[in-house]
């Protein structure tokens, strides 16, 4: 017999509010586990993604219990049930289905969709097939059980889920490898042993149905969810990367005087000497450095120890070439490539400061290839490597809903926001409130940038300004693809200049700008395709060598030009002679003859595992003449000054120059000490292998 009308809307309105109360719980309790999950093992999670996701996972609860109350009188008939109590036991039996398996299948599609350690070798196979088989059982379990409290089932399904893709990744191997069966074998284990553990808990469990108007059901999803928030946000807070500060335990021996400068190193990472205005480009690109090279020596021929980020900054730090220092691409033991760090038996300029009595700080937005774990951070008392968390780079590191949201919230997201690096305006932030710290102490403090690194993006000021320039200013050896690329670069340069100036005058408000030794550079330059390259730690050509060096002390007047070559490498050297009575080792960098000034380990060539890496080489004469020397012997001679751009190879008709040359790169090549090419690297994190790769560093 029907009911009546009034009696089914009626009944109709308790099974989706019972459906939305039950379902909500499921997917709070879910959500919240997903979200501590990827409060300790995500990369980059800003505090707000825990609520996001726990938010959308209780919406989507709700959804589904109230699609089950609208749905229950289809289900009803087909299983004949007519008590009230057995109405609402099954809802919460299907909600409980539904959840498992729309876990589940978010679960599978997303490691379809591609995880590294999912794809790769069909690592962690076994265990998603074993956990998948279980959450089955579960779910067929959970639709014949009569106890309605099957909220664990839920609990142990989303667990696995959650944590299934970090614990794949401490095992990345071979599905068939030893390691791998054996923790296939544990994993599949413990899933069975909570399966018939909890089929036994359930079977006891007689626990009392809450009425819809009791306030605890209506409640608790909104108690789940905020204890979940809490949580997550206490353990992101508590994980969260902070600056190496060892100011209380510096290893000073001696305090400056105050009188002493304060010395200010800034690296525009990725800038080339020849698109600043500084240098002639004849778009204003640099305004800012233009009026502080007004008192100051501008070196016109610098070069960059290497066309990458690591080894040139182990070059500054330390005085010595890649091949001295060691810090750059390694072959390992087992054939493959990774990155070693600088060794701890070479001293560091702020290790010498330090020693000195500096207060010595450091601010980087460059965190994958400046990262402490890479040995730079030596003689910083100070070291803030912190990577830049927003939900635009966020990375969950697991295969659930919480990937599945990312992946939506980032759909929309400019490229250039989904990376790790702080901007230029943030990085001045942290400057200016380290130096606040201890106003009246001399410093030396290493400032690097990355705004002008790829991916660029428009910055609409500054194309304004640089508008009328674009077209005028393109290289007709640049590659027509990469001639947008550059007009952004540009701007990117423009942008970094405004901001360089903002800290400018942020150290004349402290007195600290008039007083200070300011020196302003470049690791590396950017190619356009000028030579078929794009990008740079590709080649040694000057588009990805040739960087800007601006050198303003206390007292200078009048802006001088310096033309000859001089490394990056002279940076100890000229900081401490700056200072004043600090000496060096006495190495001296002068350019009078044939010199070695850059090296790039050439990793794209294919090399046998007992073959050393090839290397190819820059040599100056201090006359505006270049050789690249590389590992397949070949060499190519250009005249800089009427060939600025590299275009003619004139060593066949130059011979006994080449000769003399190659004579004192082999001379200079037995003199140095070198590490080893057996040296393993230093194992690398998952969180700075991703940034490595996303700037190309790594294969």
């Amino acid at each position: 017999m029907d009911e009546n009308p009034k009696k089914l809307a009626l009944n109709l309105s308790e099974r989706i509010h019972h459906g939305i109360a039950f379902g909500a719980i499921l997917g709070a309790t879910l959500g919240s586990i997903d979200a501590l999950v990827i409060a300790v093992w995500g990369d980059r999670i800003p505090i707000v993604l825990p609520a996001i996701i726990i938010g959308t996972c209780l919406s989507a609860g709700g959804l589904l219990g109230a699609t089950v109350g609208i749905a229950w009188r289809a289900i009803r008939r087909a299983k004949n049930v007519q008590n009230a109590n057995d109405i609402a036991l099954g809802i919460r039996h299907a909600c409980v289905v539904g959840c498992i398996v729309g876990a589940c299948v978010l679960f599978l599609e997303r490691g379809r969709l591609g995880y590294e350690t999912f794809t790769a070798n069909f690592t962690g196979l076994s265990p998603l097939l074993a956990g998948l088989a279980v959450a089955w059982c579960v779910a067929a379990f959970a639709s014949r059980s009569r106890s309605g409290g099957n909220l664990w089932l839920v609990v142990c399904v989303a667990v696995f889920c959650t944590v299934w893709q970090p614990v794949s990744r401490l095992y990345d191997a071979p599905l068939f490898s030893a390691i791998s069966l054996f923790a296939n074998a544990t994993l599949a284990g413990l899933m069975l042993t909570v399966y018939f553990v909890g089929r036994r808990l359930a079977g006891k469990s007689h626990t009392r149905q809450p009425r819809l108007n009791e306030s605890p059901a209506v409640m608790a999803p909104f108690v789940i969810a905020a204890a979940g928030c809490a949580a997550s946000v206490a353990l992101l807070s508590a994980l969260a990367q902070s600056p190496l500060d060892t100011t209380s335990a510096s290893r000073d021996t001696r305090t400056a005087t105050v009188d002493q400068p304060d010395i200010i190193l800034i690296v525009m990472d990725t800038v080339r000497a020849d698109r600043m205005s500084v240098y002639d480009h004849s778009a204003p690109t640099t305004p800012n450095l233009d009026a502080f090279a007004q008192n100051a020596v501008v070196f016109q021929n610098a070069i960059a120890p290497s066309s990458w980020t690591l080894p040139t900054h182990a070059s500054m730090f330390t005085g010595l070439m890649p091949s001295e220092h060691g810090a750059d691409n390694i072959r390992t033991r087992d054939g493959s490539w990774t990155i070693r760090p600088l060794s701890s038996e070479r001293e560091t300029l702020a290790e010498t400061l330090a020693d000195a009595g500096y207060r010595t700080g450091a601010v980087v937005s460059n965190t994958a290839c400046l990262s402490r774990e890479f040995g730079v951070h030596r003689g910083f008392a100070f070291y803030d490597d912190v990577t830049n968390p927003s939900l635009a780079a966020a990375k969950p590191g697991v295969i659930t809903p919480a990937a599945w949201i990312c992946h939506w919230l980032q759909l929309d997201a400019p490229e250039w926001k989904k990376g790790w690096s702080r901007s230029a305006e943030e990085i001045n932030e942290q400057v200016i409130a380290w130096l606040d710290r201890e106003p009246n102490k001399p410093c030396f403090l290493f400032i690097n940038y990355l705004d002008a690194h790829a991916p660029y993006h428009e910055r609409p000021k500054f194309k304004q300004i640089l508008a009328g320039f674009a077209e005028t200013e393109r290289n007709p050896h640049v590659q027509p693809s990469a001639a947008d690329d550059l007009d952004r670069y540009d701007q990117e340069i423009a942008y970094l200049d405004d901001r360089i100036g903002a800290l400018f005058e942020n150290l004349k408000d402290r007195n600290r700008f008039d007083n200070a030794i300011i020196i302003v550079t470049s690791d590396h330059g950017e190619a356009f395709g000028e030579h078929g390259q794009l990008g740079h730690g590709k080649t040694l050509y000057q588009e990805e060598i040739h960087v800007p060096l601006i050198v303003r002390a206390p007292g200078m007047t009048g802006r001088v030009d310096l033309t000859p070559p001089i490394s990056l490498t002279s940076m100890p050297e000229l900081i401490l002679s700056l200072a004043g009575g600090l000496s060096t080792d006495g190495r001296e960098y002068a350019i009078e003859d044939w010199t070695v000034l850059a090296e790039l380990r050439q990793t794209s060539l294919p090399v046998l595992l007992h073959e050393p890496v090839p290397v190819a080489r820059a040599l100056f004469d201090g006359t505006f003449t270049k050789l690249i020397t590389d590992a397949k012997g070949e060499n190519r001679l250009f005249d800089l000054r009427t060939d600025p751009n590299e275009l003619v190879d004139t060593s066949a008709d130059r011979i006994e120059l080449v000769r003399h040359a190659l004579l004192a790169a082999s001379e200079w090549m037995t003199r140095l000490v070198r590490h080893t090419e057996s040296d393993d690297g230093l194992p690398i994190s998952s969180d700075l292998t991703d940034q490595l790769k996303s700037l190309g560093y790594l294969r």
